[in-house]
């Protein structure tokens, strides 16, 4: 009786190729070794072998579930065409044929198993032909541990018994052995050559991310901080500036006249002067100090204590802010003549702050008004201006106000925003920044701006305004790259802005990191094929630990792998992972075996996406057959592009394609993914070149250069 004439002729015939899942490490004779990709290259006769004592079956707590190892099921002409040939050959109608598989039936692995249980029970009876023919369906071959595996994924042999049928033991061991010793070997200098340019000369190298400096001017309170802007910004100066560091209107209009006469500005409360601001005075050898603001503002009790140390001591006050503002204005417009006026609200300090820096540059006066009304002491001075900027929304300085002022003068310009960070932008982008370097301060508190803004007028530069809202914090990132900054100054001590804006400054041109998701096929329980000695989840495991190096190095890569040592893990453990941890690619890691009577006759690489044909067991080897109007699966083919043939070039093995299978992990992952056979483990001569680390360092590398490749770096 021919079992497998039950199954439907026109499913495709498959061919195995197994994967080896996982390993606590690999041993080197009687030495464990872990993988290092900084190891010099080997000598060509180095390879992996197991310790006789190694253990490769994780402790019973670390097995999570144990589920069929994954295998690669490729088309195999000549089997099929036995197959259909015994079919025919059968009494079995085509209408039973299909009893056992239907295509596309949810229950196909149960019939599977349900058929291969029968053609267990049943080998006694059966010919030679018909073990043949059903040892090629089923795709079976045989490790060197004498363990029988199936191709198929969903089969699993030895769960059914398979390794206590003798005969059939023995049978694929003779299919394997005169496969074995009918290969020609081949010659293996052209690919000893590729492995050691590729070990010499694809060397990884830490990533050309923009670096960005960052530095912080800080003190324990406002006035520390500005002596310390002035320690950082002058050496000497014949000229201070005082102004009332709680009071902010006074300092921020005399902005453009400390950059006249470019002196620092110090601050005090409005009735002591602090020793320390003394002292600063005295380290820049100063001679003259400006006062900015009436009594209120700064006592004369700080004037008398500055003449007092022999300083020239003048005050340029008004009855109120607008006509100090004013005051100011006309003494920089004597200084400097009448060219571009800025007009801000003087009941709200955020926009002048914003402009505070540009007037500074340009040596440009800032004057205040209310909402709703043209100051009478702007308006004494508006014809005097060729150009006025009105700085902020109507909700600052209304339509009406900006009425009055065209009416008087010719030239009348707004530049506002939907909020001050908004307008902050709008100001710098108006007038530009001529360096890459900007200072930064707090939106919401402007004390260290107003010592701060003079320090960037003198640098030529602006200061953008931040917040600790993620939000804003975002904006302010992506204005900075837009505009290629990467020189940053914070004013103010973490109180005021935290290391959440510097870290985010420092990190200003690192990309996102990608999320890797590195899958070593088998481990634990599951060994996958083992051929003298060695599993395939212990190849794959060692390729995985390469390519996370290799990917780390970087620096643009969060890489997880599904196990990094020798345990179980289930098939739907690793999807259900890298689902859950929103992993951009999943990448399989394989090495191949050919089931059926082939089986020891493959050679090369083969790189699998998803794709399910009718029977949902057979592979797609024509690419215009995958569903590449999904994102997903075009996606992972261009990922499969993008490895496949850098490990093929660096491998010099053969070049099998990129093909689709019904594989689970590639199925159920959310994201781009693809399985990469290593090559052919029961191959004698490509075991050979496999096994060895300097291969598997060489391939590691070139998977890297695939996935950096795919992501375009």
């Amino acid at each position: 009786m021919l079992l497998m004439s039950n199954i439907d002729p026109n499913m495709s015939m498959v061919v195995k190729a197994t994967s080896v899942d996982e390993i606590n490490e690999v041993n080197i004779g009687e030495e464990s070794v872990e993988p290092d990709s900084n190891k010099n290259p080997i000598e060509e006769n180095d390879v992996i072998t197991p310790n006789s004592n190694s253990n490769l079956t994780s402790d019973s707590e670390d097995i999570l579930i144990n589920e069929q190892s994954e295998e690669i099921i490729e088309e195999k002409p000549d089997s099929k065409d036995s197959a259909s040939e015994a079919i025919q050959g059968n009494t079995v109608t085509e209408e039973e044929a299909k009893e056992i598989f239907i295509e596309g039936e949810e229950d196909s692995e149960n019939d599977m198993e349900a058929s291969f249980k029968e053609f267990l029970s049943s080998y006694n009876e059966l010919s030679e032909e018909e073990i043949l023919t059903n040892i090629d369906a089923f795709q079976l071959y045989i490790d060197d541990e004498k363990t029988i595996h199936s191709i198929i994924e969903v089969l699993t042999p030895e769960e059914f018994g398979a390794n206590n049928n003798q005969n059939l033991v023995e049978k694929l061991q003779k299919i394997r052995f005169e496969n074995a010793t009918s290969q020609e070997d081949v010659a293996t200098d052209s690919i000893e050559d590729l492995l050691a340019d590729y070990s010499l000369n694809s060397v990884t190298t830490s990533s050309s991310i923009r670096q960005t400096t960052v530095e912080r001017i800080a003190g324990q309170n406002r006035e520390r901080v500005a002596e310390n802007i002035s320690k950082e910004g002058w050496t000497t100066s014949n000229t201070v500036i005082i102004a009332n560091g709680y009071k902010f209107t006074d300092a921020l209009a005399g902005i453009p006249l400390a950059a006249h006469y470019n002196a620092p500005m110090l601050l005090v409360n409005n009735t002591k002067i602090a020793t320390e601001t003394l002292n600063e005075i005295s380290r820049l050898n100063a001679k003259d100090i400006i006062i900015l603001g009436g009594t209120a503002s700064v006592s004369e009790d700080i004037s008398t204590t500055l003449k007092n140390r022999g300083l020239s001591v003048r005050r340029i006050a008004g009855q109120n802010r607008y006509d100090t503002s004013a005051k100011i204005a006309s003494e920089l417009i004597s200084l400097r003549g009448p060219s571009t006026a800025h007009l801000v609200n003087g009941e709200a300090s955020a926009d002048a702050v914003s402009i505070s820096t540009v007037a500074g540059r340009y040596k440009q006066p800032i004057l205040l008004t209310k909402v709703d009304e043209l100051h009478p002491e702007v308006q004494k001075i508006a014809n005097t201006v060729k150009d006025w900027r009105i700085i902020g929304g109507t909700s600052s300085i209304s339509s009406e106000v900006e009425k009055q002022l065209l009416s008087k003068v010719s030239n009348a310009t707004r530049i506002s925003g939907q909020n001050r960070y908004e307008v902050n932008k709008n100001v710098l982008n108006n007038w530009g920044i001529d360096d890459s370097k900007v200072f930064i301060g707090s939106g919401n508190s402007f004390a260290d701006i107003l010592a701060g803004s003079v320090y960037a007028a003198k640098e030529n530069t602006g200061i953008l305004l931040l917040s600790e809202n993620d939000t804003d914090i975002a904006n302010a990132k992506n204005y900075a790259k837009n505009k290629g900054l990467d020189y940053f100054v914070v004013l103010g001590g973490t109180s005021t802005l935290s290391n959440k804006i510097t870290d985010t400054l420092k990190q200003l041109y690192v990309p996102d990191k990608k999320v890797v998701y590195i899958d070593p096929g088998h481990g634990g329980t599951d060994s996958g094929a083992v051929y003298s000695g060695l599993a395939e989840k212990s190849l794959n495991l060692s390729i995985a630990l390469y390519l996370k190096n290799e990917l780390d190095a970087t620096g643009k890569y969060e890489v997880i792998l599904s196990r990094s040592t020798d345990k179980t893990v289930s098939l739907d453990a690793r999807t259900q992972d890298a689902n859950s941890k929103n992993a951009d690619i999943f990448v399989s890691l394989h090495h191949n075996s050919m089931g059926g009577t082939s089986a020891g006759t493959a050679r090369g690489i083969e790189t699998f996406i998803y794709h399910r044909v009718a029977s949902g067991f057979g592979q797609e080897t024509n690419r215009n057959n995958f569903n590449t109007d999904i994102p997903r699966i075009k996606d992972s083919l261009r990922l499969a592009d993008s490895v496949h043939p850098r490990v093929i070039s660096v491998s010099g093995l053969n070049d099998r394609g990129v093909k689709g299978n019904n594989f689970h992990v590639v199925r159920e992952s959310n994201m781009p993914a693809i399985l990469v056979e290593y090559g052919f483990m029961d191959n004698p001569v490509e075991f050979s070149i496999i096994k060895r680390l300097q291969y598997q360092q060489a391939v590691a590398k070139a998977t890297k250069d695939g996935i950096q490749a795919y992501f375009g770096y």
